[in-house]
Order: C-alpha cells, then structure tokens, then sequence
C-alpha cells in the first residue's frame, strides 16, 4: 500500500536504491550504511505513514571515513543542490558516524538493502528500533511524529526499545511507556555523557490504546549481521 497523505515531500524504497546506487558509484565501494528516516524502507517498503519517509534526503553514512572527506563528497555531488537533486528531485547528506546517537551493537543489526536496482551496492540500513532510539535522541516535532507513526503501524515492540534505550548513553534518562500505560525511566550505568530531548511521555501521545501488546510483526524480520569492510570497485550509477 503506497504512503497515505501528501506525497511531494517523500522518498520511495528505489528512490533509496538509486542513491545506493550512486553514493557506491561515486565512491567507488559496494557498502554504504543509512542512518536517516529513509532507513526505515529497508523494513517497510512501501510505508503506510508519510511521517516515515517524509524528507527528500537519505542520510548517508560511508565507512572508514574519520576525517568526513567521503561525506563532503557525498554532498557536493549528490548534496541539496546538486545536479542530481536538480535532475532526480532527491538527494542524500553526507553523515559522520557521530551524526546519531544510537544503542550498543546497532552494527550488527543492519538490514540490507541490495538489488539490480542498486548494482549490488549494499545498503546496509539502520533496524526499526535503533533508528527510533535515534529520532529521540533527536528530539525535533518531526522526530516524535515519526516514532508515533512507527509504532502506529507495529513496527516497534516497546519491550525491545526499552532495551535499546537502556542500552543507548545519554544524559538525562529516556522516559518509554509500557503498553500498560505505566512510564518506565531506562539510563545505563557508567555511561558517557550524551543528550537526549526527545522524550515519549505516554502512550496516549502516541494514538496508542494502552491494551496493546504487539507480537514481532511480520513486516520485519532480523537480518542484521556484522559486516566486513567493503572491497573497493568501481559501481556505475
């Protein structure tokens, strides 16, 4: 079932798939990893939310890259602006891997995306759950609606997110409620301190009646497995 709402502002699963495609090309490797909104494709296809998929942008994270000369690439070629966003009205940004807070082994949970549509580049894409720990993390209006819209249509179970969460470094305690409506308060020990603003209050916020208790939905399942560093070719856009 296509996104319901307006449509103008939203990136489609081979959307992702040519920007895949391109970053690899343009690189010059077979592997890049998405940390954005647009992650979420890898696990719902065909998203029944606009808050999901709303951004015109895939955020776009290459390996071994610690001085970001990759990502600058990434965004001067296929950037905002660019003759690719000109010309394909979608563009990726360029990410370091200090761009989002997310919980601990978030690598090994990846799920790929690869196809003909993507030349074989791999797009290794955040699972469900990290990618929500990381929209609180962020804590913008547009980061909320997406986790209340993740959770709409049983994307996320609430008991495994409160384990990311308290897998996850932060400052101030991340407050998760429990289908039951009672608030849970999840904040590992010894942890470095990081921030977190977003924060769920309660599942009412979230359009979620309190009787619910989902199992593991079917529209996902776990392929995340540790990857091994990318061998270098050249991939054709």
């Amino acid at each position: 079932m296509p996104c319901v709402g307006h449509l103008g502002s939203t990136v489609r699963r081979d959307q992702l798939e040519h920007l895949i495609r391109a970053a690899g090309s343009l690189l010059g490797e077979d592997t890049i990893v998405v940390i954005g909104s647009q992650a979420i494709l890898a696990s719902m296809p065909e998203p029944e939310q606009v808050a999901l998929v709303r951004s015109m942008e895939a955020d776009l994270l290459p390996l071994d890259d610690p001085d970001e000369t990759k990502a600058d690439l990434i965004d001067g070629v296929l950037g905002a602006g660019s003759m690719f966003d000109d010309t394909h009205g979608i563009h990726a940004d360029g990410v370091s891997a200090a761009t989002a807070v997310l919980p601990a082994g978030w690598q090994d949970r990846l799920i790929e995306v690869c196809n003909a549509n993507t030349n074989g580049v791999r797009g290794l894409c955040l699972e469900p759950h990290d990618l929500v720990v990381s929209k609180l993390a962020a804590g913008r209006d547009k980061d909320r609606e997406f986790c209340a819209a993740a959770l709409q249509v049983r994307l996320i179970d609430l008991e495994i997110l409160q384990h990311r969460l308290a897998d996850t470094c932060w400052t101030k305690p991340a407050v998760i409620a429990s289908p039951d409506g009672s608030a849970h308060i999840a904040r590992p020990p010894n942890c470095p301190t990081r921030s977190i603003t977003g924060v769920i209050t309660s599942v009412e916020q979230l359009s979620i009646t309190s009787s619910n208790r989902w199992p593991r939905p079917s529209a996902w399942r776990a392929r995340g497995t540790t990857r091994s560093p990318p061998t270098t070719g050249s991939v054709t856009s």
